[in-house]
């Protein structure tokens, strides 16, 4: 069984010790902005308002949609951040455990993603490599002709796609990731290979 264990290296084995307290950093930050922010909310002295039933149907549901990580009107900002709904001052805890929590998870997010990329692009290249040496493999055994102008345009319209892709995804990280600096870092750390 421990032979088996070995042979099979989880996701953290993989990791190397840098990515390893780097995520559990992240991740201690990112607890304990949330559990922050829940404190905060418990304990501050103005407490949301609950939905009235003369609001009726529509407001009722505004009022209990979900919200996103970041204000759209200020980005998050903690000055924008500073004033409640009433007009009242926040807090500093109210003011900045939001944004503590939105550090750590920036940087987690970023992170899952450079993975996934990562770990996918051994995969595609693994496939093209296959695929591209079982043609050459039956070119020059005779038994097909390969038209590799056909496949140098593929090759050009799936390197303009995918650059297109890259930009959309570098917007992605800077503009709907809540901390695009920290998502970028993660990122970063994510990508970086085991030696």
């Amino acid at each position: 069984m421990t032979e088996q264990a070995a042979a099979k290296p989880g996701f953290i084995a993989g990791l190397t010790g840098l990515q390893r307290l780097l995520l559990a950093l992240a991740g201690a930050l990112s607890l304990s902005g949330a559990g922050l922010w829940g404190y905060a909310a418990t304990t501050s002295p103005e407490r949301p308002a609950t939905i009235s039933t003369e609001q009726g149907a529509q407001g009722a549901a505004s009022g209990l949609a979900p919200q996103g990580f970041a204000d759209e009107s200020a980005a998050g900002t903690p000055a924008a951040d500073s004033r409640t709904s009433s007009g009242a001052e926040q807090s500093p805890l109210q003011t900045y455990s939001p944004t503590i929590f939105r550090l750590g998870f920036a940087f987690f997010l970023g992170f899952a993603i450079a993975y996934a990329i990562r770990a996918a692009l051994k995969v595609v290249l693994i496939v093209v490599g296959a695929v591209l040496l079982l043609l050459v493999g039956l070119q020059m055994a005779g038994l097909i002709a390969v038209n590799w102008e056909a496949m140098r345009g593929l090759y050009d319209g799936s390197t303009s796609w995918l650059g297109q892709q890259t930009q959309s995804l570098s917007a992605f990280l800077s503009g709907y990731i809540p901390s695009g600096g920290t998502a970028l870092a993660g990122f970063g750390v994510g990508l970086m290979k085991r030696h």
